[in-house]
């Protein structure tokens, strides 16, 4: 598992043993293995006929929210979002630019509940996040041709796709 340390702080640092693959097993191994009860009351894992010797499965992906916790944000969603309106055109009044946080909240879990995962097999992630976006705005209540939004979204999630909104 490989880890980039770009994102932190010269503070800071991930201990090892908290991404060793043991440790991991260990802490969520029912999550990863695949136990079933037999007719006489034994576990005994998914394809395993009785006799033969049990394996774990290997751990494939650990997805985590890095957000927060090793990656931080520099300055407020409202100023890269109300920055990637004015560059694109957009105008927005201050009292709409305030509101950008609450709405990027909103928008958020909307669009997570509609398609979860950020969009899992159903969207992609950059469409996920497009939507989200653009659903951002409209709770602002921003009027935005088709063109400006495309042009505010690739803004935004360019700058979330670099270093430069993250400190």
């Amino acid at each position: 598992m490989m880890f980039s340390a770009r994102y932190l702080r010269p503070s800071q640092s991930l201990p090892s043993y908290l991404l060793h693959p043991a440790r991991i097993r260990s802490h969520y191994g029912r999550l990863f293995s695949s136990t079933s009860s037999t007719s006489d009351g034994t576990n005994q894992e998914e394809g395993e006929e009785k006799g033969q010797s049990r394996s774990r499965r290997r751990i494939r992906v650990v997805s985590c929210d890095v957000t927060g916790t090793l990656v931080s944000f520099l300055g407020k969603i409202e100023h890269h979002y109300g920055n990637a309106a004015r560059t694109c055109g957009v105008t927005l009044p201050p009292t709409k630019i305030s509101s950008i946080g609450p709405c990027f909240n909103r928008a958020y879990v909307e669009t997570s509940m509609s398609y979860p995962c950020f969009g899992n097999s159903e969207i992609s992630a950059k469409d996920w996040w497009r939507r989200c976006v653009g659903r951002s705005f409209e709770l602002v209540g921003t009027s935005m041709t088709e063109e400006e939004q495309e042009r505010v979204f690739q803004r935004v999630y360019s700058k979330f796709g670099s270093h430069a909104a993250y400190g």
